[in-house]
């Protein structure tokens, strides 16, 4: 179960890349608007990622988790109906918080659950999944385009996520961190700021060129921020055990 959460997030970061003509040509996709649709889903579950699986802790793996899947969903078959890219990218965004909501309780989930013994071997299946998920993505993206209309990329997720929805019930325990940290909305934001400013740089040097003055504006905010929410979560730490 926790390894087909973990397929679906990261096949659905490559599967759109096969798409492009097809969108460009079904949607009348500028450039920018292609680039929107796919990056739009990566930032924000780049960005997120580190947020929601402290909430996971906090609150519920499981809880988060089957939540992401409903979210991820749900997303998917909005963005295969959607009838401009308009639409298309508010899925693709919903569809990235559904996926952060995924993965990090995935990995905290078997080393809860799993004893010391064969918790290496679960590890070793994520990581083996995490690895095919991208050619597999591109794989299963193309034959569909061959043989359906483009919005069948997205809801080849939608049977995985069901079943991975109904194990996850019976099959997942509940789990939580023993002694969680307090919510801290300062720090959630210079996280979520300092990521996303950082994927976004990453991105748009694809197209600028990494010398351009905006990309080294963009990663010097980036690791200013870090450092902020780093320095800051050192004087919580601190301030804890005094």
């Amino acid at each position: 179960m926790l390894s087909m959460g973990l397929l679906v997030t990261i096949a659905d970061t490559v599967i759109v890349n096969v798409a492009i003509p097809t969108l460009q040509r079904e949607l009348d996709a500028t450039s920018s608007d292609l680039q929107w649709i796919i990056d739009s889903y990566i930032l924000v579950l780049a960005g997120l990622m580190l947020t929601m699986g402290s909430l996971a802790d906090r609150f519920g793996r499981k809880r988060v988790m089957l939540t992401g899947l409903i979210i991820l969903g749900a997303s998917s078959v909005l963005a295969a109906y959607s009838e401009n890219t308009g639409q298309l990218i508010v899925a693709r965004t919903i569809m990235g918080l559904g996926a952060a909501m995924i993965m990090p309780p995935t990995l905290s989930i078997i080393v809860d659950v799993f004893p010391r013994e064969e918790r290496a071997k679960a590890i070793g299946v994520w990581a083996g999944i995490a690895a095919i998920s991208v050619p597999l993505g591109l794989l299963v993206g193309g034959t569909l385009l061959e043989h359906f209309w483009w919005g069948s990329i997205f809801l080849f997720s939608v049977p995985i996520i069901v079943l991975a929805l109904i194990a996850g019930v019976f099959l997942v325990p509940e789990s939580r961190h023993e002694t969680p940290p307090r919510i801290d909305p300062i720090g959630a934001v210079l996280s979520i700021s300092a990521l996303s400013l950082l994927i976004y740089a990453f991105i748009d040097a694809s197209s600028r060129g990494w010398l351009d003055p905006l990309i080294i504006g963009e990663l010097a905010a980036a690791v200013a921020i870090g450092g902020i929410f780093v320095a800051r979560s050192e004087q919580r730490r601190v301030c804890k055990e005094c």
